[in-house]
This record gives C-alpha cells, structure tokens and sequence, in this order.
C-alpha cells in the first residue's frame, strides 16, 4: 500500500513537469499539437509556469477529486474505481458544453482557456 502512494506521486510529479513544461514553453502538449489546441491565458497570453502549474492542480482535482472522493468513501477495488473515473469523465467533458464559453471549469478557476487553432474552412 505504501509503494503504491509512492509510485502514485511519483507518476503525479512527472505528469506536472510534462504538462507544465509544455503549457508554458509551447501552449500544448504533443496531444493538443495533434488535435490542433492550444492554451493560453484568458486574456490571450501565454502561459508562465506557475499559472501552468495552477492549471494542472485545478485540472486534477476537477477531473479526479470527485470519483476518487466516491471509490475512497464507497471502499471501491481499482476496476469499478477506473470506470467511476471515466463516468464522471465523461459529464465533466459534457458540462464544459452547457458553459457560456464552452470552457472547463478548471480552466476557468485557473484563468486559461483553450483555443481552436484550425484554419477556418472557406464557405
């Protein structure tokens, strides 16, 4: 059970230099490169690291603090635990739809925002 918390934060320390890394050096990820997304500050800015940092803390705990709050209370195993994960994944994804800027609400405590970088197509 120790070895576990400890490859766990391990795991979480490496995840926040990739994703703080490249928020802040590039405005994406390898992912969002590939998707055609970038994020950046609320006002159009790029990203220094310590809002990047913030950014990926409001993002773990959005999309993780909640079913793992519930698989904690509930005594769930890892499997029923990974599909609590995806279910609320998936309406956390899908809240971000009902917002009046079509943003994350992490990305709206962190004050960043994503951007479409697709050309628009010629009508």
């Amino acid at each position: 059970a120790q070895s576990d918390a400890a490859l766990r934060a391990y795991a979480l320390f490496f995840y926040a230099i990739y994703f703080v890394w490249f928020w802040s050096r590039r405005g994406q990820t390898l992912a969002m490169q590939t998707w055609r997304i970038a994020v950046q500050r609320a006002d159009g800015a790029p990203l220094t690291q310590l809002r990047a940092a913030g950014r990926f803390a409001a993002a773990c705990a959005a999309w993780l603090a909640v079913p793992v709050a519930i698989a904690t209370a509930l005594g769930l195993r890892p499997g029923p635990t990974l599909g609590l994960v995806a279910a609320w994944a998936l309406v956390y994804a899908l809240a971000s739809r009902f917002a009046p800027d079509r943003q994350f609400w992490h990305d709206r405590i962190a004050g960043t925002r994503l951007v479409d970088l697709r050309q628009p197509t010629a009508p």
